[in-house]
């Protein structure tokens, strides 16, 4: 998905990512 690279750090799909 591109969400996570797309938000920032601190989203909802970044926080479960794990990506900071």
């Amino acid at each position: 998905m591109v969400d996570t690279v797309r938000i920032p750090p601190g989203s909802s799909a970044t926080t479960q990512r794990g990506h900071r």
